[in-house]
C-alpha cells in the first residue's frame, strides 16, 4: 500500500509493480514487484541488442524451392558462368538455339512466310490436286504470274533495310542460331551467348568443338555464397587459362562428350541475386556430330568480342565441301561436348530476421517469458520472505511466516466476504 510519507522512488516502483493483484486488494503492490517490472524491460533491451548482433554476424536463414528451368517460352533468361577456352588450338562453339515460339514471329519480320497450321500446331497435309491451290503451284497476280514481294521502306519494323527486332528492341540476327563462333586459348565466352534453356531436343543445346586430342576443352568460374546477410558475400574460384599452367585449388573443367550443368540461384534480401554452377559428366563419347554441328562444316567463324570473320584454315574445322576436321578418323583429335542444364533448378530465398514484424514477434515471446519468470520470483519468493510492513505484504504471502496483523486482517475480510456471499437473501 502506497503511503504519503513514503519516498519518490518507492512510491515510484510501487506503481509499477505489474504483478500486484488488484482483484484482491490494491495494498498488494510492493517495491520488489516494481524493481522486478522495471528489470523485465531492462532484459528486453538485453536481449533486443544480443537479437541484433547475433543475426548480423552469422547467417540469414534461407528457404529453399525447387523451380523448373526456364524454357524456350520463358521470359526468364539465366546463363552460364564465364566459360573460358583451354585447348591450344582454340575452340569452336555454337549458343544455344533460343529462338523458340519466336520464331515465326522472326520469320514475319523477316518477310518470310511461316508455315500454316492445322489447328494443333503442326502443317497441314499437302494439297496436290493440281489446282489453284495445289501447295506446289505458287499464286498468281492475275496475269499468270507469281506476285512479287515489294520491298517496304517505310522505316517501320518491317523495313526490309531495317534488322528485325527480337521484342526488347535489340536487333535480331537473322544467322545468330546457325553462327559459329571461335575462342583463341584463354579467351571467354561472352555473356549474350551462355544463355542457356531447358529443351528438349539435343541439337540446339550449347555445342563446342575443340582439337589438340585432350579430354578437357573448357573450364568456368564457380561462385559461391559465404555469408547471407543483408548483402550477400561471395567468394569466386577463376577457371584456368590453359591445361599447362599451375594451378591451385579446385578444379572446374568440362569433359567432352555431355555434362549436364545444375543451378543453385541464391536470392539475398536485396534482390541481389548469385548462381553457383556445377557440372555433372553424363556422357564420355566426345566424336563430333559432323552431320548436326554447324561449326564442322562452317567456312567462317566469328570472333564473339569483335565481330571479325576469320576464313583462314586455322580458324575453321571445314576441309572443304565434303570434308571436315569433325569427320569420323580425323587424326587431330577433335572432340565436342554438348552442355545441358538440370530440368529443375534449387531457389535459396534469404529471410530477413530484423524485419519489423519478425523482429515484433521475437521481442513479444521474450518479454512474455520474462514476466512469467519475474512473476514467478514475486509471488513465490520475495512474497515469502519479505515482512509484514505497513504495504500489505502480508497479503501476497497469504499472512503465512509472521505475516503480522496486515495479513491476519486480510484472512478476516477476505473471510468476511465468503460469509456475505453465502447468506441466503
Amino acid at each position: 500500500m502506497i503511503n504519503n510519507g513514503d519516498s519518490a522512488l518507492k512510491r515510484f516502483l510501487l506503481k509499477t509493480d505489474k504483478f500486484a493483484r488488484p482483484h484482491e486488494e490494491a495494498g498488494t503492490n510492493s517495491v520488489a514487484g516494481g524493481f522486478c517490472s522495471l528489470s523485465t524491460y531492462f532484459l528486453l533491451a538485453i536481449y533486443l541488442a544480443f537479437y541484433v548482433a547475433s543475426h548480423l554476424n552469422a547467417s540469414f536463414p534461407t528457404v529453399t524451392s525447387i523451380v523448373v528451368f526456364p524454357q524456350k517460352t520463358s521470359k526468364d533468361k539465366i546463363y552460364l558462368p564465364p566459360v573460358t577456352c583451354l585447348a591450344e588450338g582454340g575452340c569452336w562453339y555454337k549458343p544455344t538455339k533460343s529462338g523458340g515460339p519466336d520464331r515465326r514471329k522472326r520469320m514475319r519480320r523477316l518477310n518470310v512466310d511461316p508455315p500454316p497450321e492445322n489447328g494443333d500446331g503442326g502443317s497441314p497435309p499437302p494439297n496436290n490436286d493440281g489446282g489453284p491451290n495445289d501447295n506446289n503451284n505458287p499464286p498468281d497476280n492475275g496475269d499468270g504470274g507469281s506476285p512479287p514481294n515489294p520491298p517496304n521502306n517505310d522505316g517501320g519494323p518491317n523495313d526490309n533495310n531495317n534488322p528485325p527486332e527480337n521484342g526488347d528492341g535489340n536487333a535480331v540476327d537473322a544467322s545468330a542460331d546457325n553462327a559459329c563462333y571461335y575462342l583463341k586459348q584463354g579467351e571467354v565466352i561472352p555473356k549474350e551467348h551462355r544463355r542457356i534453356v531447358h529443351d528438349s531436343d539435343p541439337i540446339d543445346s550449347f555445342t563446342a568443338v575443340w582439337g589438340d586430342n585432350q579430354n578437357f576443352g573448357l573450364s568456368y568460374d564457380v561462385t559461391t555464397v559465404t555469408k547471407a546477410g543483408l548483402t550477400l558475400e561471395t567468394e569466386t574460384i577463376q577457371g584456368r587459362k590453359s591445361l599447362t599452367e599451375p594451378f591451385e585449388g579446385a578444379l572446374f573443367q568440362v569433359y567432352k562428350g555431355e555434362t549436364l550443368f545444375s543451378l543453385v540461384k541464391t536470392v539475398g534480401v536485396n534482390g541481389e541475386e548469385v548462381d553457383t554452377w556445377t557440372n555433372t559428366v553424363m556422357g564420355e563419347d566426345g566424336t563430333p556430330d559432323a552431320q548436326q554441328n554447324t561449326c564442322c562444316h562452317a567456312e567462317t567463324t566469328k570472333n564473339p568480342a569483335t565481330g571479325e570473320t576469320y576464313s583462314e584454315v586455322d580458324y575453321v574445322l571445314s576441309r572443304g565441301i565434303a570434308t571436315s576436321r569433325c569427320d569420323e578418323g580425323a587424326s587431330d583429335g577433335v572432340y565436342q561436348v554438348k552442355i545441358r542444364p538440370f530440368p529443375t533448378y534449387s531457389l535459396e530465398e534469404v529471410q530477413n530476421p530484423l524485419e519489423p514484424l519478425t523482429l515484433w514477434a521475437a521481442l513479444g515471446g521474450a518479454l512474455a517469458t520474462l514476466d512469467l519468470a519475474a512473476g514467478f520470483l514475486v509471488q513465490n519468493v520475495f512474497g515469502r520472505f519479505s515482512g509484514a510492513g505497513g504495504e500489505g505484504q502480508g497479503v501476497v504471502a497469504g499472512g503465512g511466516g509472521g505475516g503480522g496483523g496486515a495479513g491476519g486482517a486480510g484472512e478476516q475480510v477476505e473471510l468476511m466476504d465468503l460469509r456475505k456471499a453465502e447468506t441466503p437473501l
